[in-house]
């Protein structure tokens, strides 16, 4: 690969891990927001929807993360 595109592919391992550190950000606010719902909320549609939403975002991180190791692997 020439230094054109190993360059592009070091932009873009940089851009994925920019949006690995949002999404952390995120998870953790949406855990404390979890985590703050009373017991006797814990089974209503709010925080399913939380439960949900931390799903997709482990989901979206791993995706990131296996991403971001395969390029690394490239490099």
């Amino acid at each position: 690969m020439n230094k054109a595109r190993l360059k592009t592919l070091a932009k873009v391992a940089s851009l994925l891990e920019e949006a690995s550190a949002l999404l952390e950000e995120i998870t953790a606010e949406e855990q404390e927001y979890y985590d703050s719902i009373p017991e006797s909320l814990q089974s209503s549609a709010q925080a399913e929807r939380s439960e949900e939403a931390l799903r997709a975002l482990d989901d979206a991180a791993t995706a990131i993360s296996d991403a971001t190791d395969r390029l690394t692997e490239i490099a």
